[in-house]
């Protein structure tokens, strides 16, 4: 046998007998796919701690560039469509560190998707901002709202920053962060639920 031949044959052993890595499997959203059933989800998320598990959603606690957040996986006919982390971070009215938390992942959600498809501060009464240009205190009131948005092949990407409450003379506002991943190709079963929904209180 040529040595050319022996060569050979041992590259076709090597590519026929070693296993695909795992880190060369793509995923939609960290380690898993849209349309996942509940139990292939928790066992690829077996790593981390699971908080609770309802009818159509379970919970873990992630830690994302510091910030403290619960990871939401929803199931719609159970298939995996839904995705959101939420940050748990409470800063009482240190208002810009919600501002900075929003800032440094926006920049690390950029880097991976690149230029957001859809990118705004939004101010909804411009009287406020003529008066005043605190953002901090704008978003505090209610009054500005940030939203970055991104779209890959199968899923619809949405962070966002925004009080849900104004705050009060010794009560701070409730501040909304969250980053939601949406399966194109079943955001439909996710209107379905909400039409559902609706229904039921009519």
């Amino acid at each position: 046998m040529s040595f050319q031949k022996f060569i050979l044959i041992i590259l076709i052993g090597l590519l026929i007998f070693t296993p695909t890595s795992y880190a060369d499997e793509e995923y939609d959203f960290r380690n898993v796919n849209w349309g996942m059933e509940r139990e292939k989800v928790i066992n690829q998320e077996g790593i981390f701690l699971e908080i609770e598990e309802e009818d159509n959603f379970i919970v873990f606690e992630e830690d994302v560039l510091g910030v403290d957040m619960r990871l939401y996986y929803y199931f719609f006919e159970e298939k995996l469509a839904k995705a959101q982390y939420v940050s748990q971070e409470d800063y009482f009215t240190n208002y810009n560190y919600y501002i900075s938390d929003y800032k440094n992942l926006k920049n690390r959600l950029q880097k991976r998707y690149g230029n957001p498809e859809n990118d705004e501060e939004i101010y909804k009464d411009s009287f406020i901002f003529d008066l005043d240009g605190d953002d901090k205190l704008l978003l505090a009131s209610g009054n500005l709202k940030y939203i970055s948005e991104w779209l890959t092949a199968n899923t619809k990407i949405k962070h966002e920053l925004y009080a849900t409450g104004e705050s009060g003379v010794y009560e701070a506002a409730d501040i909304a962060h969250s980053v939601t991943y949406i399966s194109k190709e079943y955001e439909y079963l996710i209107e379905e639920y909400k039409q559902e929904e609706i229904e039921e209180k009519l």
